[in-house]
């Protein structure tokens, strides 16, 4: 069923559904416009909202990822390989959704970023909520330990 719902959560972002509108474009004056204060705080909110929205986008591939493998979650070797290849199977998911976004070109590695924070959180989010407390408590420490 997961698998069912991959495909179909992948057709939906392939089908520009659940795209942002306008790829973050502001109208009006000119970015760096020195008249308007404004106009820099506009732009602002709308690139956060934005880079919001494409994290929050691929969540739900890297979950559906997960969930559509066995699970493994008795050996804490065998969980790691599964996270690593859920991981990049969702990122590759992801790129050939870009693909068809971007018009039938690979995306680069900076169209990629957002979106695979997107898909890691949600393989974070579905490997914690399958593996119960512990797991959630190692991979928030894991997350902590890897931020500068």
């Amino acid at each position: 069923m997961a698998r069912l719902a991959l495909i179909a959560y992948a057709s939906l972002l392939s089908a520009s559904l659940l795209a942002p509108a306008g790829r973050a474009g502001v109208a009006g004056a000119g970015l760096f416009d020195r008249w308007t204060g404004a106009r820099i705080r506009a732009v602002a909110l709308t690139l956060v909202a934005y880079a919001l929205d494409e994290v929050l986008r691929f969540v739900p591939v890297g979950l559906l990822a997960v969930l559509s493998v066995p699970p493994a979650l008795g050996d804490r070797p065998r969980v790691l390989l599964l996270a690593a290849v859920v991981g990049a199977g969702s990122v590759v998911i992801t790129g050939l959704v870009l693909t068809r976004e971007i018009g039938w070109q690979w995306p680069g590695p900076s169209d990629l970023v957002l979106p695979a924070m997107g898909c890691a959180a949600g393989v974070s989010l579905s490997l914690g909520w399958l593996g119960g407390r512990a797991s959630i408590a190692t991979t928030s420490s894991l997350l902590r330990s890897l931020h500068p």
